[in-house]
């Protein structure tokens, strides 16, 4: 993801951020980052417990709606604005 100043690269449990000069770098534990975020998911569904969710409904929606954004810039080569906060319910 590029902002105005600043790069996020994903990779597999590795995350770097590069901001002007700096890099910083995030290496999950252990296993796929996608895979902690779907065991979270299914023992807060098992257990009842919604505290287990690592992100709100309003997060994931904002995720949703950049990450749509990104594919259609990516696509057409064009800014896309944003529409600004997304909220649940």
């Amino acid at each position: 993801m590029l902002g105005r100043d600043f790069r996020l690269t994903l990779s597999g449990r590795k995350l770097t951020i590069v901001q002007g000069e700096e890099t910083a770098v995030y290496e999950g534990e252990s296993g796929s980052v996608y895979k902690a975020q779907d065991d979270a998911f299914i023992e807060a569904i098992r257990t009842g417990n919604p505290s287990l969710i690592r992100s709100t409904y309003d997060d994931a929606l904002r995720t949703a709606e950049i990450t749509l954004a990104a594919n259609e810039s990516a696509a057409t080569g064009l800014p896309v604005v944003l529409r600004g906060p997304v909220r649940a319910g």
